[in-house]
């Protein structure tokens, strides 16, 4: 009885599996063809010039590297008005159209997109009041330099980044912020300058920061929800003193930005970080009549001069 039944089962499996084999098929889902469309990734802040990225959408299939088009009319326009014409201009890390008229603050921007046989293509920001960060004072007692098993070593620096707004009043709401480390290393007398910097965190504080392609590291909103007002971090910068190398100066940029240019950044920062089976976040996209992102942000840089 025993072998009958897992006779039984047996045949029961393979009756299941051939099922399962015969039911499987191949399934051609035509997607539809979308009118190519034009995509402009700008950003600006005061005192420096518009930078604009401009390319055309192309087919899902398609494996060759998108192109920016030969002849663009890219325009930024102020109070309905043209304010500034941007060039194309061909750098090291692509093309770019480019102003020679740097942004003001307090003032909303338009950016406008012409090419030939596409409809016009517009976005709209501003640069945002700054809310800086109070100025950053050291303890040295606790600044130590780790060695590292390839023999250089690293310097752990302390750092307490609190927002420089009254106590006596509630958090600000809608923040959104991103800041940037660097530092300079004195070599046998001479000065490797703005080198990148990296930083540890806690974890929480870890799972709340993005890496972003603007070489900035953006500041979920939800850091500030519980109405702290502080981001505590470790500055690391990695050095080699079996070559005289030492930390002299660390660079701390702290960037208080438009709501579009967090909105696009932290979209494109979610994109990379999906799991497998999670439906996938919609990229953030202020531009009308196509894609991409226009957006001011607002800078300041505090410089701290390390112990000897």
């Amino acid at each position: 009885m025993v072998i009958m039944s897992r006779l039984l089962l047996i045949n029961v499996f393979l009756l299941f599996s051939l099922l399962a084999v015969r039911c499987a098929r191949e399934v051609i889902i035509d997607l539809p063809d979308e009118p190519s469309k034009i995509v402009a990734v700008g950003k600006f802040t005061i005192n420096d010039t518009f930078q604009v990225r401009v390319t055309l959408t192309q087919p899902i299939y398609d494996p060759g590297e998108v192109q920016a088009p030969a002849d663009a009319n890219v325009t930024v326009a102020k109070a309905g008005e043209l304010y500034a014409r941007l060039y194309r201009q061909k750098t090291s890390e692509g093309v770019y159209w480019k102003s020679r008229k740097p942004a003001e603050p307090n003032v909303e921007y338009t950016l406008n997109v012409q090419i030939g046989g596409y409809p016009l293509t517009s976005a709209t920001s501003s640069v945002p009041q700054h809310i800086d960060i109070k100025p950053i004072s050291l303890d040295h007692s606790q600044i130590v330099a780790e060695q590292l098993s390839d023999g250089h070593q690293q310097l752990h620096i302390p750092l307490a980044l609190q927002l420089n707004t009254p106590t006596t009043e509630p958090a600000p709401k809608n923040l959104y912020f991103a800041f940037n480390l660097t530092s300079d290393i004195d070599a046998d007398g001479f000065t490797i300058e703005q080198q990148q910097a990296y930083f540890a965190a806690d974890g929480r504080t870890l799972s709340l920061l993005h890496n972003i392609p603007e070489n900035v590291v953006l500041i979920n909103e939800k850091y500030w929800s519980e109405g702290k007002r502080t981001l505590y971090l470790d500055a690391l910068i990695p050095f080699k003193p079996d070559e005289d190398q030492r930390p002299v100066r660390l660079y701390v940029e702290w960037l208080t930005l438009s709501e579009e240019f967090y909105r696009y950044h932290l979209s494109v920062a979610r994109q990379g970080s999906n799991l497998p089976l999670s439906e996938p976040d919609a990229v953030f996209n202020n531009v009308v009549n196509g894609y991409g992102n226009f957006s001011g942000y607002a800078t300041r840089k505090q410089v701290i001069d390390l112990p000897k």
